[in-house]
């Protein structure tokens, strides 16, 4: 796991020298153990190539990048993990002299050997960029989950592509105005959009693509090469639920082992719930070593889940580290975990934390059970989807009823705002989805932003089974634009890397051709996950409440950081300075605060993030 950084420049109109240096430095928390530059000339423009190296596998020199081919014709920088690596490698060897044993080179001998489509071989998670001196040609390249990160600036005399927004910013001072469309689906939703970043100009590798950036020409010509999701490609199940999940037990075996691949040791982050707890006890079964987990706890509070990671821990023999986090603690490291935001997340400080813990014990590397929720239906969103639809024909006017009745009255609750508009969707996917993960409705976006460029969620080649259809919207936007991206921000931060057996390719494509009504079966969450285990994992795990890694926001915004949150809602010239009316903002704190059970806590943290993030980074409307 590594920092990337790059620029083709118009000959003489930058200094690409200091400005590869500098996106390196900046980018240095992301790859502490080396650094390296690349640069070339060709005709009338300059190419530099940048890394910060955090060292997994191949430890020795020969794992150093940018990394040129054994025929010098291709200089890649690379982030990220190839998991079959290995099996490519053997495959390739015959043929090419390689030079060491890293997954790098085999990307680079796949590519030599076999063109550039031997990038859809490659089973992993990887952002990375190939100057082809054969044909001036600079391609960039992201995996098909997008797990890991790639942003870009492009003009006719300039292209410049980085691991983070911030350093594309720094590398292009003119850029600090808000893209007021990705503002408007941060307050939405709490987080941006996959292509369009929350500053204008600034855009990111759209997921299983490859951008192609010309450079033969007197001005820079950018192509994207679409693909479809392979993820959700067909594949072929067998004909009984029992024999699926049986197969399933061995294809999230196979990925465990895969990810399990790494010249230095390997932990777990453990909550005391179904995905972590499933990850651990593959772990113990394929791991040549005892498995380190990491859990962090909040001491006497509802939320924590010490305890049940304990008894986890102890029933599959792990080394266990628990870390207790209190609310002056946080206080502390309020200051470093908004800096370590990329772009403004609603989320994301536990990550933060966990990835500290983990760091800090010496580790480099740790896995999560990030994606089980989205592809073996863990979240409400399904069972949600089930029950509307069979009201359907009676629910958008149920729901109608309800939203004039609020109205009319003036009555405002989130929980009665979503289950009108719930009731209106009549079941369909699309819009059961979209109501679950909103944050404010467009009519608040309006009285906070002063406009609203609402986009309904993507409903493009969504498949016919409901169940799956919101399975793949949760892939689609909520895992992929929060979760996998704040789980990489946040754990780079520490220079951590974190791999995610659950979001694979062959996991996904499997559990995705399953029916719906498989994986609803019965009252038990995520049936099909626990069935595929054999019983390993016991009914006090499965049975418990679900809670998820959350930390205890709501007691700490009305106690503690309180003032802090306040202080920056009555900045009047900071709020409008990021195009938030002051007004509309200090109205959702203060109903907060008069009953935060009824308004929830993500709404004002949110609108404190998003404030912060843009005073930090000197970023206006």
């Amino acid at each position: 796991m590594c920092g990337i950084v790059g620029l083709v420049s118009k000959r003489g109109r930058r200094d690409v020298r200091t400005l590869i240096d500098l996106g390196v430095k900046s980018l240095g928390h992301r790859g502490p153990d080396s650094q390296g530059t690349w640069i070339t000339s060709v005709g009338d423009w300059d190419i530099a190539l940048g890394h910060t190296r955090l060292s997994i596998i191949d430890l020795s020199e020969a794992g150093r990048q940018p990394m040129r081919s054994a025929s010098g014709k291709l200089t890649i920088t690379f982030n990220g993990e190839i998991y079959n690596y290995g099996e490519l490698r053997d495959e390739l060897a015959p043929s090419y002299p390689f030079r060491g044993h890293s997954d790098t080179e085999t990307i680079l001998a796949g590519s030599e050997l076999h063109g550039f489509d031997f990038v859809k071989r490659l089973r992993g998670m990887y952002a990375y960029a190939v100057w082809d001196s054969r044909i001036d040609v600079l391609r960039l390249a992201r995996d098909p989950f997008g797990i890991k990160p790639l942003y870009y600036f492009s003009s006719e005399d300039c292209f410049v592509f980085a691991s983070e927004l911030r350093t594309v910013m720094r590398l292009c001072g003119h850029l600090r105005r808000l893209n007021h469309s990705a503002v408007t689906m941060f307050l939405e939703t709490g987080s941006c959009g996959e292509i369009q970043s929350i500053v204008d100009g600034i855009r990111s590798v759209p997921s299983g693509q490859e951008l192609i950036v010309n450079v033969s020409g007197e001005k820079l010509i950018v192509l994207s090469v679409n693909a479809a999701p392979v993820w959700a490609s067909p594949t072929t199940l067998p004909k009984r639920r029992e024999d699926a999940v049986v197969e399933l037990g061995n294809v999230i075996r196979d990925s465990v082992r895969k990810h399990l691949v790494s010249d230095v040791p390997v932990g777990l982050f453990l909550s005391g719930g179904i995905d972590s707890g499933a990850l651990l006890a593959l772990m113990r079964d394929v791991a040549a070593d005892q498995v380190q987990t990491f859990t962090v706890s909040f001491g006497t509070s509802a939320l924590s889940e010490g305890n049940a990671a304990r008894e986890m821990a102890k029933l599959c023999g792990s080394d266990h580290h628990e870390v207790v986090l209190s609310e002056e603690g946080l206080l502390a490291d309020l200051p470093a975990v908004l800096g370590a935001m990329d772009q403004p997340s609603g989320d994301g400080v536990n990550s933060y934390v966990v990835s500290q813990a983990v760091r800090g014990s010496g580790l480099k590397v740790a896995l999560s059970g990030l994606g089980g929720d989205e592809i073996f239906c863990g979240y409400p969103s399904f069972r949600r989807q089930v029950a509307l639809s069979r009201y359907a024909s009676v629910g958008a006017f149920t729901g109608t009823v309800v939203s004039a009745f609020r109205d009319a009255i003036g009555f405002r609750d989130v929980r009665w705002e979503k289950m009108a508009d719930f009731l209106k969707t009549g079941g369909r996917p699309e819009g059961v989805y979209d109501i679950s993960r909103r944050m404010f409705p467009s009519r608040d976006v309006e009285r906070l932003f002063g406009r609203a460029f609402h986009e309904d969620v993507a409903m493009k080649d969504l498949p016919d089974d409901a169940i799956n259809a919101i399975s793949f919207l949760e892939i689609s936007n909520y895992m992929r634009n929060t979760l996998l991206r704040d789980s990489d921000v946040m754990s780079m931060a520490h220079a951590l890397e974190v791999r995610v057996p659950f979001v694979d390719v062959e996991v996904c494509r499997f559990v995705l051709a399953m029916p719906g009504a498989w994986k609803l079966s019965d009252n038990r969450p995520k049936s099909v996950l626990l069935d595929a285990l054999g019983g390993r994992l016991p009914e006090s795990v499965w049975r418990r409440k679900k809670m998820g890694f959350t930390l205890p926001f709501e007691e700490w915004m009305v106690g503690r950081l309180n003032a802090e949150i306040s202080a920056t809602f009555s900045d009047d010239a900071l709020l409008e300075s990021c195009g938030l009316s002051p007004f509309a903002v200090r109205g959702i704190w203060n109903e907060f605060l008069l009953n935060s059970r009824r308004w929830r806590w993500s709404r004002p943290w949110s609108l404190f993030v998003f404030a912060k993030w843009c005073k930090q980074h000197g970023v206006t409307i």
